[in-house]
């Protein structure tokens, strides 16, 4: 498979301020990796035990070969020899990665996009996670704004906390921005369905009481 190229990507700045708001709802069992610690090595330390993995970043989508889409991770300035380049591909995930996570959350642009395979499917990110363990997996259909997702996420791990199922807990989310009351003094600008409508759920819909995320 061939390696994508991360220089079109851009500052997030709100994908740190999402990751702290849902590190804090699952302390002291939460655990989260910001910067130089989110490499693909540590994804794998700690993909077989956790219950809930969180992604907040950049996808990079491969219309022609859907196995080379990539969730944008810490790139090496200077990649040594045997290291990973940052870029966390399906193939990559299908072929390296095992998990029993309940939920995969990929917190990016276009993250459920992919490429309908004859006799498989949709192939992209989504499909890889399922492979790899996931039991169920949110992702976006298009491009979304890393403000108003930190708004959105955030509260739909409110909800997840509170113990309402993964699906539930998604409609509980989106329905705040419709009604304008997302917990934010500027939320009434985000009722547009482009700030919520984005994210769906794939998988098993009735899992509930997360306790731990990383």
């Amino acid at each position: 498979m061939t390696e994508v190229d991360p220089s079109p990507l851009g500052q997030l700045p709100w994908s740190q301020v999402e990751v702290e708001a849902i590190t804090a709802l699952y302390r002291p069992r939460a655990e989260a990796y910001l910067g130089e610690q989110a490499t693909e090595e540590k994804l794998r330390s700690v993909a077989r035990r956790a219950r809930i993995l969180h992604f907040a970043g950049h996808t990079i989508l491969d219309d022609r070969f859907p196995l080379n889409s990539a969730l944008a991770l810490t790139v090496p300035l200077v990649p040594k020899n045997g290291r990973q380049s940052g870029l966390l591909q399906a193939w990559e995930i299908y072929d390296n990665l095992r998990m029993a996570a309940d939920l995969v959350v990929l917190s990016s642009c276009g993250s459920a996009m992919g490429r309908p395979v004859r006799g498989e499917g949709l192939m992209g990110l989504t499909r890889a996670f399922h492979y790899a363990g996931a039991r169920s997996v949110v992702a976006s259909l298009w491009g979304v704004s890393d403000r108003s997702t930190a708004l959105l996420l955030s509260s739909f791990y409110r909800h997840l906390r509170q113990g309402l199922a993964t699906d539930m807990a998604l409609r509980e989310a989106q329905l705040g921005f419709i009604r304008g009351g997302a917990g934010d003094s500027g939320s009434r600008r985000f009722t547009h369905p482009f700030h919520w409508a984005a994210f769906v759920l794939f998988g098993d819909y009735r899992q509930s009481g997360h306790k731990s995320v990383e």
